[in-house]
């Protein structure tokens, strides 16, 4: 096998292996959508925006962050290095959350969300990255556990934010009208 045949067979694998990746990772999140956040946003809030219940998942993950970040600053067990991370990610975060409420998306019921192929790369990097998280708020214990949990937990209701963001407005319930409903007023 000479060098070209190598490289060619190199990079048809490499091809092939990103695109059986990108697939997975699609029908991971159209399964989450579909599967999970979707029922739960049609149960929850019929005929409401998941755009808003997004985003009030966002001003929490805020919240956390803040918080890890002004107990950091009141411990002072960290390094200048790390609270001006910190700091820089609570910026990023809040850049990020007014950008998301200051788009208006065309929300109409039954129809799909412009957003949902819009997020897709942010809601693998969550889904990625949250298998960490979960890790770290399971079995770290140090000094900053507390914190550190904060941040996590942060970045787990920011990833459940994108996820309800990508979800339709469902029509509204229409209220039946049943016999059995009205069959106590015959009986009087």
């Amino acid at each position: 096998m000479d060098r070209d045949e190598f490289a060619r067979k190199v990079g048809e694998f490499v091809r092939n292996g990103a695109q059986k990746a990108g697939e997975f990772a699609h029908k991971v999140d159209d399964g989450l959508i579909d599967g999970v956040f979707q029922p739960i946003m049609d149960r929850l809030l019929p005929g409401k925006s998941p755009w808003r219940l997004g985003l009030n998942f966002q001003l929490g993950s805020l919240v956390f962050l803040g918080f890890a970040f002004f107990i950091l600053l009141i411990i002072g067990a960290v390094s200048l290095a790390l609270n001006f991370y910190n700091l820089l990610s609570f910026v990023f975060g809040l850049v990020l959350f007014l950008g998301f409420s200051r788009m208006h998306i065309v929300e109409r019921s039954g129809m799909g969300n412009p957003m949902r192929p819009a997020l897709f790369v942010w809601r693998v990097l969550f889904l990625i990255s949250s298998f960490y998280d979960v890790y770290q708020i399971l079995y770290d214990r140090s000094l900053l556990a507390l914190p550190n949990d904060l941040q996590y937990m942060s970045d787990i209701a920011f990833g459940i934010g994108l996820y309800f963001m990508a979800c339709r407005v469902a029509p509204p319930r229409q209220k039946r009208r049943t016999i059995e409903a009205y069959s106590w007023q015959e009986s009087q």
